[in-house]
């Protein structure tokens, strides 16, 4: 699915990004989360989504936590909302992490940090 991720067309990329949401396979997070920083919406809309339906299954490990990190500094507040969400779910984030996001500009974000922050105390 790699190269697919990566191709110039957006409508692929989008169709790779489902097919791993729906197959969920080896490496499935840090891949999803990568695409939290696609140039295109619909790419990142459909990242987040499988993101969000996921968090059961995906492995909490150290790749897929620096990939979601990364995703906090993306202009797009559905992702820096998708990426705290998904953080406090695998249980990669802390306390400092999340308080961070308190001040976001955007009202959803600063939910999914107060809510992150609630499952820390």
């Amino acid at each position: 699915m790699r190269p697919y991720l990566t191709d110039a067309d957006p409508a692929v990329r989008a169709g790779a990004v489902a097919a791993i949401g729906e197959t969920v396979p080896a490496g499935a997070g840090p891949a999803l989360a990568a695409r939290l920083g696609d140039a295109e919406r619909a790419v990142r809309a459909a990242a987040a989504g499988s993101l969000r339906e996921l968090p059961e299954v995906l492995p909490g490990d150290p790749e897929l936590g620096a990939a979601l990190r990364a995703a906090l500094a993306v202009a797009d507040p559905v992702v820096r909302a998708t990426a705290l969400e998904a953080l406090r779910a695998l249980r990669l984030g802390d306390g400092g992490l999340y308080a961070e996001h308190l001040a976001d500009p955007d009202p959803e974000v600063r939910v999914h940090a107060v809510r992150a922050l609630a499952t820390t105390v």
